[in-house]
C-alpha cells in the first residue's frame, strides 16, 4: 500500500499544478466550489479538469520504458520537451521564392 501511494505521489509531483492541486483538493474533501477559486476554472468545467487531470495521472502512474521499469515522465498538457523549431527558420531566404 505504501509503494502504490510513493508512486501516486511521484506521479502527482509530475502534473502541472492545476491538475495536481485539483486532485489533491477533491481527495481532501474539499467543496467543488472552492477547488475551482484554486484552479481558476468555472464550476462546469471542473468535472472536465477532473478527467484529465485523472488521465494524465494514469498515464505517468503507467508509464514503463524498453527494459519493463517503470518510468514517471513529465507531463506538460500533452507539449512534447523535443527541440522546437526557431521562428522564421522555415521561411526562405529573399531571392530562393521563384
Amino acid at each position: 500500500m505504501a509503494d502504490e501511494l510513493s508512486q501516486r505521489e511521484r506521479a502527482l509531483r509530475r502534473l502541472p499544478l492545476p491538475y495536481s492541486l485539483a486532485l489533491r483538493l477533491r481527495d481532501a474533501g474539499i467543496p467543488a466550489d472552492v477547488v475551482c477559486q484554486y484552479v481558476n476554472v468555472e464550476q462546469a468545467a471542473l468535472d472536465g479538469l477532473y478527467r484529465m487531470a485523472e488521465a494524465k495521472l494514469l498515464a505517468a502512474q503507467n508509464v514503463t520504458d524498453d527494459c519493463g521499469r517503470r518510468q514517471t515522465p513529465f507531463i506538460w498538457a500533452g507539449i512534447s520537451r523535443g527541440p522546437r523549431p526557431r521562428l522564421g527558420s522555415t521561411a526562405p531566404k529573399p531571392g530562393e521564392l521563384q
